[in-house]
């Protein structure tokens, strides 16, 4: 029987993540600000919120929560951080982690853990895999699409995959305007 692995960072990037979630959602504000004021890269935290909320958080049925709004802002948030002069610049910052760390904590959405994806094997052949990615996202064979999403970042382009992304997402916008979002937001 093969047992799962977790999924698990570089030492240093675990402390930031295990921070975001382990830390009480009533102390999170002023941890992350202490953590802020001693020295932390604020960019830092911002992909330590990330990881957290997609390693440790459930998308519910409404899909508004888990790793959504996180991903999906951490661009602009990162944006807006550096816009804003002093202190006040911590503020986007401090709302990423509060609300990762919110969503891992409250229970329809977490704590959970994800699975390290094994990638497939790399065929040689990026446009076959990248066809097979776009599939699986249509079909919703979400692990196998993992899988090769992991050996594309790889060997293809963001572009590349991206595109393959929205090739399936826009045809679904419709439904639900986070199959384009989510992707365009995140890869950027």
């Amino acid at each position: 029987m093969i047992m799962a692995r977790l999924v698990e960072f570089d030492q240093d990037m675990e402390r930031e993540v295990r921070f975001v979630e382990d830390t009480d959602p009533g102390q999170i504000i002023s941890a992350t600000l202490d953590k802020l004021r001693a020295g932390e890269a604020p960019r830092r935290l911002m992909a330590a919120a990330a990881l957290a909320v997609s390693r440790s958080c459930e998308l519910p049925a409404d899909h508004h929560g888990g790793p959504v709004h996180p991903i999906a802002g951490i661009h602009a948030t990162h944006q807006l951080a550096g816009r804003l002069d002093g202190e006040w610049g911590y503020v986007p910052v401090i709302q990423s982690v509060a609300l990762a760390n919110k969503h891992i904590h409250t229970p329809e959405m977490g704590p959970t853990v994800m699975a390290a994806i094994e990638p497939v094997e790399d065929s040689g052949d990026t446009d076959a895999m990248l066809d097979d990615f776009a599939t699986a996202l249509l079909t919703r064979q979400s692990r196998q699409a993992e899988r090769l999403l992991a050996a594309l970042v790889k060997t293809a382009r963001s572009d590349q995959i991206l595109n393959a992304m929205l090739a399936v997402g826009l045809r679904q916008n419709s439904l639900d305007d986070h199959f384009f979002l989510y992707p365009l937001y995140a890869i950027r």
